[in-house]
């Protein structure tokens, strides 16, 4: 059940880190 949750934040970490990269690409052009 742990490692579901730390898996999960994880993957939502890396959801809001792509965001922030496609969020300054945009912002860029």
């Amino acid at each position: 059940m742990k490692q579901a949750k730390e898996r999960s934040e994880a993957e939502h970490a890396e959801v809001i880190r792509l965001t922030a990269e496609i969020t300054k690409l945009n912002q860029s052009q």
